[in-house]
């Protein structure tokens, strides 16, 4: 079975009875084609998390450039398509995407502690079908503490400005994430680019806290 993964899209849906999906009794999956090290950090984080808003991992495979991720497949569309094809959502979808996302993040904690915090709650990888959530990318996340390294993980425009180095990661790197990712719901303005960013950024870096 693992010879259909071979040359397979970076992230794809499996149709039952096809390639990879024949041997999971026929479930529709997805294969997440990840380089690198990144995957084995999401698989052995997925391993130890059992949600309904969080995808299975099924088994995970190693090839001869790349390693891929055999997950749960969720139907619908990311919140971030939604909004680019003009949806609006109204207050009350808001706010149960919002519980939802808190949900999935409590599980995280409740497994794990304050020791992982999620670096890239943002739009794109978040699916919305028949008024449920999903989180389907959890390869972006830090060890709470001080962040010294400076490295940026996440999506800019959804990331706390500590992340960018010099500050603590904790719970509220999350909160201020999803706090983002409403906002743009609200008002369908994406905020990557948005100057506070980038003035967040450069107060961080002079210690200035005005």
């Amino acid at each position: 079975m693992l010879y259909y993964l071979f040359g397979v899209e970076k992230d794809r849906k499996v149709v039952s009875g096809t390639g990879a999906g024949a041997c999971l009794e026929d479930n529709v999956i997805r294969i997440k084609r990840v380089s690198g090290g990144n995957d084995s950090r999401e698989a052995n984080l997925l391993r130890t998390l059992n949600h309904p808003g969080i995808p299975r991992l099924y088994l995970v495979h190693s090839g001869i450039l790349y390693e891929y991720m055999v997950l749960e497949y969720f139907p619908g569309s990311t919140l971030g398509e939604y909004v680019r094809r003009g949806r609006r959502f109204e207050v009350a979808e808001i706010v149960a995407i919002g519980v939802q996302l808190c949900g999935i993040l409590d599980h995280v904690h409740s497994v794990h502690g304050p020791n992982i915090i999620l670096t890239d709650i943002q739009p794109d990888n978040l699916v919305w079908h028949e008024d449920t959530l999903r989180l389907i990318d959890l390869g972006d996340y830090m060890c709470s503490g001080n962040n010294q390294t400076g490295k940026l993980r996440g999506t800019s425009g959804f990331v706390a400005p500590e992340v960018y180095g010099g500050g603590d990661i904790c719970e509220a790197t999350e909160i201020f994430a999803v706090g983002r990712v409403l906002q743009y719901l609200l008002d369908g303005r994406n905020p990557h680019g948005r100057s506070d960013c980038a003035r967040w950024h450069s107060i961080w870096h002079r210690g200035d806290e005005r």
